[in-house]
């Protein structure tokens, strides 16, 4: 099934922070990430996987200026000020086997979209979200999209959304829990964050026990 005009964007959660820049001129923070391309993750659509080269043609046209920047969230929330923590400020779709992906990619073969993302410090989100996000409270990533060219794989449970093209990028977003598993934060600042061999089992265990504290208190 495609998405028709006025249809909700596809969430996806294969976001890995790599590394934080230098502080830009202005109150901001900048960190980089990969989003898998071509790993199968499943989504609210069912199972995506993003073929290598399917960012080539909105990246192109995000750059260009024919569409806008995406902005950085928490959580996906589309129609919350206080949820915008800054924007992405450049894109760059990297194939399978690059030496800059996360080994775990490259030992699968797979393809990713490296993101630059701004936290703006002069906003009480922007530099909570920073400070999450240093800290490993919020250790994954996800984005919205609307896909463009597409077939089915297989078949019942095993059927795969093959996506070979991405119409649209939306927004960027700190999440608790991702859809996939291998969506997490690597290095913030340069160092390392102690969460980069967390899975998703191992982080809902910590969201639950975070939240059994809350409701003893």
């Amino acid at each position: 099934m495609r998405l028709r005009s006025g249809s909700p964007p596809c969430l996806t959660s294969r976001m890995y922070v790599e590394s934080l820049a230098s502080p830009l001129t202005s109150p901001t923070r900048s960190c980089t990430a990969v989003a898998s391309s071509s790993s199968v993750v499943p989504c609210v659509c069912g199972a995506d996987r993003i073929e290598p080269g399917a960012f080539a043609r909105v990246i192109s046209e995000i750059k260009s200026g024919a569409k806008p920047w995406p902005a950085l969230l928490y959580g996906h929330q589309m129609d919350s000020l206080a949820a915008v923590m800054g924007s992405i400020i450049d894109f760059e779709e990297l194939a399978p086997g690059n030496s800059r992906l996360p080994q775990r990619l490259q030992q699968n073969g797979w393809g990713g979209l490296k993101a630059t993302a701004r936290f703006n410090l002069k906003t009480a989100s922007g530099r909570d979200g920073f400070e999450l996000a240093s800290a490993g409270d919020l250790p994954s990533w996800s984005f919205a999209y609307v896909p463009g060219d597409f077939e089915f794989m297989g078949k019942g449970d095993n059927q795969v959304r093959s996506l070979r093209t991405i119409e649209e990028l939306f927004e960027c977003s700190l999440v608790v829990v991702p859809m996939n598993p291998e969506a997490r934060t690597l290095t913030v600042a340069g160092m390392k964050s102690g969460i980069s061999d967390l899975r998703i089992d191992r982080i809902q265990e910590a969201v639950l026990v975070r939240l059994a504290k809350v409701f003893r208190s």
